[in-house]
């Protein structure tokens, strides 16, 4: 099992060490599909490996493998500021608070971004008080990431 659908199959020949010859010896060990194949957005996927190894003459046998990619990595926000500080305008109690939501990545594909809590952009907070804005990032496979925003309206 493959814990995340970043970068490529790796090379798996070197499970390969109880290969045995009666005459020669083993010359080759190759895997099919070879290492390097890319395995992003594979999430929940099996991909058989097969293994052959070969004499000096040829003759041949093989070995499959199931190699599952099961995505257990959790998303990563990428630009969740932890603080707004926001100013009010003169004689008003209040403070309109706007700011772009954040970005997740996620290494087997795009990662949706909820709001969960608090005021959304755009919105009137009150002098004073302190809120929590909280978005969860999900991916495909349901890992997910919390992060927030917090930030105090003073006067």
């Amino acid at each position: 099992t493959v814990g995340s659908c970043a970068g490529v199959l790796p090379d798996y020949t070197n499970l390969i060490t109880d290969a045995a010859d009666n005459c020669n010896g083993i010359v080759t060990v190759s895997q099919h599909p070879v290492a390097g194949l890319d395995i992003a957005n594979m999430s929940g996927q099996t991909v058989v490996v097969t293994f052959t190894v070969t004499d000096e003459f040829g003759n041949a046998s093989t070995c499959d493998i199931n190699v599952t990619i099961d995505d257990t990595t959790d998303p990563v926000f990428l630009n969740c500021q932890a603080n707004i500080m926001v100013g009010n305008d003169v004689d008003d109690c209040s403070a309109l608070v706007n700011w772009a939501p954040p970005v997740a990545a996620e290494d087997c594909g795009l990662a949706t971004v909820t709001q969960t809590a608090g005021p959304a952009p755009g919105s009137t907070v009150a002098v004073g008080s302190v809120e929590t804005v909280t978005y969860v990032a999900t991916d495909a496979s349901g890992n997910t990431d919390e992060g927030h925003r917090n930030w105090p309206a003073t006067c």
